[in-house]
């Protein structure tokens, strides 16, 4: 989704402070980082209806979650998605709320 010069601006911007000054040196152009930051928001916005869907989707059906096998014998498995969390949490820094409500894990749901 992103370009690899994106995703490196993206990538110092996550990092700790320290390292973030590490950002002016990679990126010195102060109006070059204005136009990386307004193309990032730009794909994620057309993204997001998207990406909420797939949320929505696959709270639903475990048709399309990835299986985390369990880590011990007494367990019990977990679905996990790194594309749901992602979503999550843009929901709630952009304070949407989920479009469909979540079912019990039933027999419709098994694959």
């Amino acid at each position: 989704m992103f370009s690899p010069r994106e995703r490196e601006y993206l990538r110092l911007l996550a990092e700790p402070p320290v390292r973030g000054l590490e950002l002016g040196l990679a990126f010195p152009n102060p109006v070059y980082r204005r136009k990386l930051s307004w193309g990032i928001r730009r794909k994620v916005v057309e993204a997001l209806p998207d990406w909420e869907l797939y949320a929505a989707a696959a709270e639903r059906s475990a048709r399309i979650r990835v299986v985390v096998p369990p880590s011990g014998p007494e367990t019990v498995p977990v679905y996990t998605d790194p594309f749901i969390s992602v979503v999550r949490a843009m929901r709630s820094a952009l304070g949407r709320k989920p479009t469909a409500p979540s079912s019990p894990p039933g027999p419709r749901d098994e694959v």
